[in-house]
């Protein structure tokens, strides 16, 4: 009995010794919003904008309450939203809240903050985003994309640096991938980030892909968790 208690408390140290050396190695465990920032400071690329894509259902309820809890979530919505851009230019900055109402379903709520100026307040945005939803008792899924631009044309060696770099900052695993023409696409997972969508038996939780615009002259990246929405 004692020679097992002793190889448990051996292998708790151990268990605990790993995770200290985890965390010492790779930082403190950041959220999703604050980790896809990091991993785009990884690619070295000036940053254009940022997209927020929000959706959620606000549950089974009466038509009255229903009707006013959607206002209520617009109304909270946009005064926080524009309040947290308010430093911001306006021009660039885009806040937009739809709601749909099923009258025999759930009711659905679709919004978006697209940005075209280089604002980093990506994570407290999402923050406010998850603290309304969670006052009306709601989860909201959200998809965030950082975009950014590198001049000139990137060579497929310096594609496959950049977005190597941005796994390791994100500590995620390539999943798949395609290269095609001026187009590089990844997709994978990180243990870091909370949550994923399944592409056949596969998790995913991060996007990269980039893209030379002979027209601009520049390499343009993204950069989404889980995945970019948006058509490059």
């Amino acid at each position: 009995m004692k020679k097992i208690i002793s190889v448990l408390t051996l292998l708790i140290i151990c268990i605990f010794s790993f995770s200290m050396h985890y965390v010492r190695g790779h930082g403190e465990l950041k959220s999703p919003k604050e980790l896809i920032l990091k991993a785009f400071d990884a690619s070295g690329a000036n940053m254009v904008g940022s997209e927020i894509y929000f959706w959620s259902k606000t549950g089974n309820m009466d038509t009255v309450k229903k009707s006013d809890t959607l206002k209520n979530i617009e109304y909270d919505l946009s005064n926080a939203l524009k309040g947290e851009y308010s430093s911001e230019p306006r021009k660039g900055v885009g806040i937009k809240i739809t709601l749909k109402d099923d009258s025999n379903a759930e009711s659905n709520i679709y919004g978006s903050i697209i940005s075209t100026i280089p604002h980093r307040e990506v994570e407290k945005s999402g923050n406010i985003l998850d603290k309304i939803f969670k006052e009306y008792g709601i989860k909201a899924n959200i998809n965030t994309c950082i975009s950014g631009e590198y001049e000139g044309r990137l060579s497929d060696e310096q594609m496959d640096s950049i977005s190597s770099a941005v796994l390791r900052e994100a500590d995620a695993q390539r999943v798949e991938g395609m290269k095609d023409g001026n187009t590089l696409s990844i997709s994978a997972y990180s243990p870091r980030i909370p949550g994923a969508i399944k592409s056949g038996n596969k998790k995913i939780n991060l996007n990269v892909a980039m893209r030379y615009s002979p027209y601009m002259d520049k390499t343009c990246i993204w950069l989404a968790t889980p995945v970019i929405l948006k058509e490059y």
